[in-house]
């Protein structure tokens, strides 16, 4: 039996069906699981899910628990692929293993063969990693705005922008656009550890850092659709 889900950042997840046909329904979750974990699985099994990022995003993927039988030759195993490549085949007992991925697109692979064992299987969770570090070197206000923009921003996100100037000189975030759902999300600035400011649906905000470096912690929850920022910074004295 084959079966291929998608979980697209978004977390648009396809029913149980063969990889040549997909049903997308939405769906939040975050984990993945052998069928009928954390009781044994059946035999004969090919599982494949596929998690997409988008453009810019990677995925970190953590198995926190592995339980599947060790052979000689070739059984049950758990295999990840980054893109096309391979990047690791699981099997025996193993807890809290984490990938990163270096590309948008991660295969989480199961197979079990013809033998019944008393394993329970694997237990994985996924999330999308985010953030960068950016170099401000201008007086002329740049352009940053949230992956996809003007499209939303996936749930379950915890993104660290860190930006930072030169010695001398601080840095200026204008917040030209910022939506959040009514409850949950927000974009936290500080500077030197203290906090300037934890902000929701806001339009034409001006902050400055204290020093030569400023933070932009973003946060979204599971639920909402109009998450997405869009700010101009640049350097200052």
């Amino acid at each position: 039996m084959v079966k291929a889900d998608l979980i697209a950042a978004s977390f648009h997840i396809s029913n149980p069906v063969t990889a040549s046909s997909t049903f997308p329904k939405t769906s939040t979750s975050k984990s993945i699981t052998s069928p009928q974990y954390p009781n044994p699985y059946p035999t004969h099994l090919d599982y494949d899910w596929i998690i997409e990022a988008p453009m810019s995003l990677k995925i970190s993927l953590t198995i926190v628990e592995l339980d599947l039988p060790v052979c000689r030759f070739e059984c049950d195993y758990l295999e990840v692929f980054d893109g096309l490549e391979s990047v690791g085949k699981y099997a025996g007992k193993l807890t809290n293993v984490t990938v990163i991925s270096a590309t948008r697109r991660l295969r989480v692979r199961f197979h079990s063969d013809m033998f019944h064992d008393e394993a329970k299987g694997f237990r994985a969770t996924h999330k999308l990693e985010c953030g960068r570090r950016l170099n401000v070197s201008s007086t002329t206000y740049s352009l940053f705005q949230s992956p996809g923009y003007p499209k939303a921003f996936p749930p379950n996100s915890d993104c660290i922008y860190d930006f930072i100037t030169e010695p001398g000189f601080k840095i200026q975030i204008l917040i030209r656009r910022l939506d959040t759902d009514s409850c949950c999300d927000y974009l936290e600035i500080s500077s030197d550890s203290v906090t300037l400011g934890r902000f929701r649906t806001i339009r034409s905000h001006s902050v400055t850092s204290f020093g030569s470096s400023m933070r932009l912690y973003y946060h979204t929850d599971s639920e909402g659709s109009v998450q997405r920022f869009r700010i101009r910074y640049r350097k200052v004295k």
